[in-house]
């Protein structure tokens, strides 16, 4: 009865809609269709997951595009502190704007963070299509290592501390 009534929110809510990609419970896809009971999603590997709506009262419903073509994605690099921030920022940025997946109309941006063990850079843009997102950021790391190879940039290791 919970999950009917749980439903019934969901269709007049809709805090998700088929082609919206969500995390619920540590289940990512993308959603394909909408019952009384469940949400249907098929991850990226292909695994169609049935989520009863009854998770909706008790667990945090993550929406990636909530309705719309948008799709943010982020790509991390992890580097050794010694290097020109603003070199690599540029290279980052020149990576995402020539990546076949982009979708021009929305920005791209290079977050940038010092850590006790190096430099934590975020590469964040938008695929033309939200089902291209892990094409997309495979796209960049692949291509953001290459260019950041090419700079001499070294990339960062976490210590091993032995007890």
């Amino acid at each position: 009865v919970s999950s009917l009534i749980a439903g019934v929110v969901t269709l007049f809510e809709m805090p998700y809609r088929p082609g919206d990609w969500i995390e619920v419970s540590g289940a990512y896809g993308e959603v394909k269709s909408i019952n009384m009971r469940a949400v249907d999603i098929v991850t990226p590997d292909d695994t169609v997951v049935v989520i009863p709506h009854l998770k909706l009262w008790d667990n945090l419903i993550y929406n990636s595009n909530d309705g719309g073509q948008n799709l943010l994605c982020v790509t991390d690099f992890y580097l050794h502190p010694n290097h020109d921030a603003a070199q690599v920022k540029h290279t980052l940025q020149d990576v995402a704007l020539t990546s076949a997946y982009l979708q021009l109309k929305q920005p791209v941006v290079v977050i940038i963070k010092e850590e006790p063990w190096g430099t934590h850079y975020r590469l964040k843009a938008y695929p033309i299509d939200p089902r291209q997102q892990f094409h997309f950021i495979t796209d960049l790391t692949v291509r953001g290592k290459a260019a950041l190879a090419k700079l001499g940039v070294e990339f960062a290791t976490v210590p091993i501390i032995s007890h």
